[in-house]
């Protein structure tokens, strides 16, 4: 019963963001951070198909007609394009574009590198998860492990990437990519995640050299909170033009 008046109460909440507060809140935080999931980031309009305690908007995030053109100056994502098909991402990508301001980013971030996955199991590298990178590795990644949630249909991956086939992506939907690149969490050795920002515009990373491979963790340069905040916006923000 308990579990149910919440539900409910996400519902509620998200229903009055969505058809009476949402010009308030594109004023005041305009970042979209689609397929939030269970992860609520302090700072923007947190969007996604399934009610969590972290959505701020039920809605799928492959159709945001309903936010206005040129309004969002970030669009954040972990872990979410790679869930979606092929054409699908091409149609959110022309979204993405429409909302975005001319000024804006996109970054993108937790796409597993097959690339990286297939040549670690190929070489027999060290295992992430037991002593080899083995086959439930590369299903672990190439299909998200979906038989391990209930909602298995969006847990499952439907499309590949690897750095050549982001950048293409980017391009052909009409983005300049400002960086891809490899990164791995503390306690992991192999940089088996992509990320990537880009813009409308051709704007620089303020490196000499743009970073190919990050190891994330904490605040500062190479150490980023991926999942619990912001930071991570903020740190990629701090170093463009």
């Amino acid at each position: 019963m308990i579990a149910k008046l919440k539900k409910t109460g996400w519902f509620i909440k998200c229903f009055i963001n969505r058809h009476l507060l949402l010009p308030y809140l594109i004023k005041t935080k305009p970042r979209l951070h689609i397929g939030c999931g269970a992860v609520r980031l302090s700072r923007f309009i947190n969007i996604d198909i399934v009610a969590t305690p972290a959505t701020d908007i039920i809605h799928d995030c492959n159709d945001l007609s309903f936010i206005p053109s040129q309004s969002i100056k970030i669009i954040y994502a972990h872990a979410f394009i790679e869930h979606l098909f092929p054409d699908q991402v091409d149609r959110l990508l022309a979204e993405l574009k429409r909302v975005l301001r001319k000024d804006g980013l996109i970054i993108f971030l937790g796409i597993p590198d097959f690339r990286t996955i297939a040549r670690a199991y190929l070489l027999k590298k060290p295992g992430l998860v037991g002593k080899r990178f083995d086959l439930y590795h590369v299903y672990r990644y190439t299909h998200g492990a979906a038989h391990e949630v209930a909602l298995w249909q969006n847990q499952l991956h439907k499309s590949l990437y690897d750095r050549k086939k982001l950048r293409e992506l980017l391009v052909r939907t009409g983005f300049k990519p400002v960086l891809i690149f490899n990164y791995r969490y503390q306690k992991e050795y192999l940089p088996v995640n992509l990320g990537c920002i880009a813009s409308l515009r051709q704007i620089k990373y303020k490196t000499k050299n743009k970073p190919a491979f990050l190891f994330l963790k904490g605040k500062d340069i190479g150490r980023v909170n991926l999942q619990d905040t912001d930071d991570v916006v903020n740190f990629f923000q701090r170093r463009i033009n």
